[in-house]
């Protein structure tokens, strides 16, 4: 299976948020009040790009993570697993 259309580009968001977080391998996911700031942050056309993304990594453990935020000091593991729990967070029931 090809990757979404913008893929990389609505993925390197979630990428980079996890490059900035303090503690991001401890991340449990976001409460719903965060989940919902932070889609009401994006428009509605780039909110289904994100979460195309999220599910197109989620199915793809194996794709190069890394390499869409340089310098990104996460193995692809530990970045797939952040992803995962992001996407649950956010569209949980979505």
């Amino acid at each position: 299976m090809n990757p979404p259309q913008n893929f990389p580009l609505f993925l390197r968001i979630p990428v980079a948020i996890m490059d900035g977080m303090h503690e991001p391998l401890s991340f449990a996911g976001l409460d719903a009040d965060e989940a919902s700031r932070f889609l009401e942050s994006y428009a509605p056309g780039e909110r289904a790009g994100i979460q195309r993304a999220l599910e197109f990594a989620e199915r793809h453990p194996n794709y190069d993570f890394a390499g869409l935020v340089p310098g990104i000091p996460y193995s692809n593991p530990q970045i797939h697993q952040f992803l995962c729990k992001l996407k649950r967070s956010l569209f949980f029931s979505r």
